[in-house]
């Protein structure tokens, strides 16, 4: 599946400062969210060549020790810093959309 994804420029986007920031602030995420896929599909590609290299060197492939090699490795550290941003990003979006005028009402 393919996806398409448009970049807008918030300085184009209606609004009062706050929805300008609460709307960027959700770009920002998506394309985080986009981010990790294209890691995580890569990620799969990536152990899909070392399973190829394991069988070209005469050896049983092993994807599921791919995570212990170096590429491995560093490609889940990435992914996991990708998920710990997009976590920070929603809590500043939060607090970069407030509106003191116009404060979120309590549930």
């Amino acid at each position: 599946m393919n996806t398409t994804y448009v970049y807008v420029n918030p300085n184009t986007l209606d609004g009062d400062p706050f929805q300008v920031a609460e709307a960027a602030f959700k770009q920002a995420d998506e394309v985080g969210r986009l981010y990790g896929k294209a890691i995580n599909d890569a990620y799969n590609m990536a152990r899909i060549a070392e399973m190829e290299r394991e069988i070209q060197r005469g050896e049983e492939p092993n994807g599921s020790m791919f995570v212990e090699t170096p590429l491995g490795s560093k490609l889940s550290d990435v992914s996991s810093m990708t998920n710990r941003t997009r976590k920070s990003l929603k809590a500043v979006g939060v607090a970069a959309a407030y509106n003191p005028r116009n404060p979120p009402k309590e549930a």
